[in-house]
């Protein structure tokens, strides 16, 4: 099973968050982070993977917030068995940062949206049943299972969390 982060920088003067497009699968809007590499904790990834994605965001690690923890499965139950989820994703929201975010060889388009008019069309298929979730500091837990090509939600299921729950 794969490791990632995933952070959502929220700008609470505003009620909005930073979403932009991936580069290399146009799937839809999402948050920043990325694949843990080996031996490298959730922290040292989101503070390898933030400046190649975002371009200029500047964070202090201490100001993430833990707020969820998903495993996805993409594929049917025959392709990835439950129990070995494709990706394990720890969701952190970040309140304090400097600098600006702009298109990357990562990312492109970043901007911050309004939460009440975040184009859920636009996010990545089925995220919309979660982020609002993570968005308001509801600790969260779950899985979902997606086709392969991230298109279709095939099932998922979230519960309320505790910190403890939050450990990749």
């Amino acid at each position: 099973m794969k490791k990632a982060t995933c952070v959502h920088f929220i700008n609470k003067a505003t009620n909005s968050v930073l979403l932009a497009h991936q580069q290399r699968k146009i799937i839809g809007l999402k948050g920043y982070g990325g694949k843990l590499e080996d031996g490298e904790s959730a922290i040292d990834s989101t503070v390898r993977e933030i400046p190649v994605e975002t371009g200029g965001i500047v964070f202090d690690p201490k100001d993430l917030v833990p707020v969820g923890i998903i495993d996805f499965y993409n594929g049917t139950e025959e392709e990835v068995p439950f129990g070995s989820p494709s990706f394990r994703v720890l969701f952190y929201n970040c309140y304090t940062f400097t600098g600006t975010a702009v298109s990357t060889d990562e990312m492109k388009d970043p901007w911050f949206y309004l939460f009440d008019s975040i184009p859920v069309e636009e996010l990545v298929r089925g995220d919309e049943e979660f982020l609002f979730k993570l968005l308001a500091e509801d600790l969260t837990k779950g899985w979902m299972r997606r086709t392969s090509d991230l298109k279709t939600v095939i099932d998922a299921h979230f519960e309320p969390a505790f910190i403890e729950d939050l450990v990749l």
